[in-house]
């Protein structure tokens, strides 16, 4: 059995990540995205009906950063995804909470594959707060326009700008204004996915 390198996991997810697209909304498929203010980066998010945050897990990867990875990250999405070569698996299972869903992937005789090991469940950490995050200041500025909020509010820093629509709207209307700004980004990197015709 050969190990997969995280390049090639990626691209494998890449694949998969368009089949998930039968979906009946717009998606876009993001890599590298740091959260936490910086402090740690997960590795694909796929933004659409909901947020699902995927992190790969290489045969070569250390897994000692992986309990504070899983507690940032379960801050933010509705669902998380670990995709963890073979060798990883068991140490992960262990680690990670029970909603995580977690996917083996190998390669055995040139051909790869990738087997579910555990369904993802809905995150009951997560909070759409923390989505607002990842949104520009342009993007809240906006946000805040629409509720006819905006007066004086370019002055502000970003914190102080998330707080304002945080003390503004419920937590499914923050979620959906994120995920809306975000898929409506004309120049931001990441893979289209548009819904299923």
């Amino acid at each position: 059995m050969d190990h997969l390198s995280e390049s090639e996991i990626r691209e494998i997810l890449r694949v998969f990540a368009r089949r998930l697209t039968a979906a009946k909304t717009d998606a876009l498929l993001v890599e590298e995205v740091t959260v936490d203010g910086g402090r740690n980066r997960i590795d694909m998010l796929y933004f659409g009906d909901s947020t699902i945050g995927v992190e790969i897990k290489s045969a070569s990867d250390d897994l000692s950063r992986l309990p504070a990875q899983a507690a940032s990250f379960d801050q933010y999405f509705e669902f998380l995804i670990l995709v963890a070569d073979v060798k990883q698996v068991a140490r992960a299972t262990k680690i990670l909470p029970s909603w995580w869903g977690i996917f083996e992937v190998s390669k055995h005789d040139g051909r790869t594959r990738l087997l579910k090991i555990r369904d993802p469940e809905r995150n009951p950490n997560a909070r759409s707060e923390y989505l607002l995050e990842l949104l520009w200041k342009s993007e809240l500025l906006s946000l805040l326009e629409q509720i006819h909020e905006a007066e004086s509010a370019e002055r502000l820093a970003k914190k102080d700008l998330r707080q304002e629509l945080i003390s503004k709207a419920e937590d499914d209307q923050l979620r959906k204004w994120s995920i809306d700004a975000i898929l409506n980004r004309e120049d931001w990197r990441g893979i289209r996915l548009p819904k299923a015709s």
